[in-house]
């Protein structure tokens, strides 16, 4: 397996980077809760289903970095629902358990253990050092913006190289993206995650530690009724909306 996943790292156009995909795992009854109680919770299970699978291949066969999962919840079922069910390149991406009391700390955690991983790995007597990338970045994205397509992470990776972070806003005031050359906990500390205060706070905290950013176009994400509209004309959501005609009235709903 490790020699699969050094195959695939080299074709990557910016392997010193990583992409952290923060995902819950497929429970019914605990994804995208907020299309409840308007949509069933099957229909909620499905399109976080969908989600997951559109965004890991569509970021996987763009080959701009490499991908990690980072899980809340349980990994047998992420792995049975969305990896198994794909093409066998995603069946190499690196599994992570999320750690912390709130997203902040699960995100600092992501991030830290992420390059403290990467020095262990380039000053290991066991390993290698020819052959490892030191990482000079990470990305950390959810799975409800499957709007994140090649170009927006190729723009991504090119401005970490001349700033000290990439933000990239979401239109509901958080943000969809964000990369960072170092770890530093500041950045995840008392925001109102799941706010539409976010976006603002998390730059107050960039300024606040001096760091210079570039700030990336703004990106809808997937939360709420009302967002399944945004999906119209990607072929990988057309039978959950025509599902969605039928279990609501948009006109009178949303």
């Amino acid at each position: 397996m490790s020699q699969l996943i050094d195959k695939l790292k080299s074709h990557y156009a910016y392997p010193q980077y990583r992409l952290l995909v923060f995902a819950k795992s497929p429970i019914l009854g605990s994804a995208k809760t907020r299309l409840q109680p308007l949509l069933p919770k099957e229909f909620s299970l499905a399109l976080h289903c969908q989600l997951l699978k559109t965004i890991l291949k569509q970021w996987s066969a763009s080959a701009i970095c490499p991908i990690e999962c980072w899980l809340a919840g349980d990994e047998d079922s992420f792995v049975e629902k969305i990896i198994n069910d794909e093409a066998a390149n995603l069946k190499a991406l690196p599994l992570w358990q999320q750690k912390g009391q709130d997203l902040g700390e699960r995100l600092a955690h992501a991030i830290e253990t992420t390059f403290a991983h990467a020095q262990f790995a380039t000053t290991s007597s066991k390993i290698n050092t020819q052959k490892q990338k030191k990482i000079k970045g990470v990305f950390v994205v959810g799975s409800d913006c499957p709007f994140i397509n090649a170009e927006y992470l190729r723009d991504a990776c090119l401005k970490l190289e001349k700033y000290d972070a990439v933000i990239g806003p979401a239109d509901d005031g958080g943000y969809v993206l964000l990369g960072v050359k170092v770890s530093n906990t500041k950045l995840f500390k008392d925001i109102d995650w799941g706010k539409s205060s976010v976006y603002e706070q998390t730059l107050s905290r960039l300024r606040e530690t001096k760091l210079n950013y570039y700030e990336l176009p703004s990106l809808p994400d997937i939360d709420h009724p009302q967002d399944l509209l945004k999906l119209k004309g990607h072929k990988d959501f057309s039978h959950l909306l025509a599902q969605a005609d039928k279990l609501i009235d948009y006109k009178n709903n949303l």
